[in-house]
């Protein structure tokens, strides 16, 4: 069961993958994608993570996904209720001495029952300029009364 649930999770990151590589075509290629995931396991619900960045052009994205969760294993999708999976994503620059954000979507949560849900931003060029970056791609969802779930950083990206 363990070696489905891994299948699974690796099956969305390509997914994920070329979706983004379909929604940036662009005359420049995707040169470089960087990208991690992971789940929170609360009771009968897994929520699950992911936080990219990428470049050709700019983009980041934050996406989450909740799963019921027996036997030891992530199971199949959970729908959550309209407004029970919230997403935030922020985008952090480095000054030379500090992470500081230089981008944030704020909270955005789904309006419909769903067990999916990502938030894409996609620049002409980055906000603050040439540097250092990093993405952090945060994923909740609310079950018995608790938000359930925990942040993701993609990885530092030079632009």
């Amino acid at each position: 069961m363990h070696a489905i649930a891994r299948h699974a999770a690796a099956r969305r990151r390509v997914l994920c993958f070329f979706g983004l590589v379909a929604l940036v075509a662009a005359p420049t290629a995707l040169a470089h994608f960087v990208y991690t995931s992971g789940t929170y396991v609360s009771g009968p619900i897994c929520v699950n993570g992911g936080s990219g960045i990428a470049e050709g052009p700019p983009q980041v994205i934050a996406e989450g996904w909740t799963q019921s969760y027996g036997q030891g294993v992530c199971l199949t999708a959970k729908n959550m209720p309209a407004y029970s999976l919230a997403l935030r994503r922020q985008l952090y620059f480095w000054t030379g001495s500090t992470w500081v954000v230089c981008a944030n979507s704020g909270w955005q949560y789904n309006e419909s029952p769903t067990s999916y849900k990502s938030i894409y931003r996609q620049w002409s060029q980055m906000p603050c300029g040439g540097g250092w970056y990093n993405h952090l791609a945060e994923a909740y969802a609310y079950y018995n009364g608790q938000w359930l779930g925990g942040g993701r950083f993609a990885g530092n990206h030079y632009f």
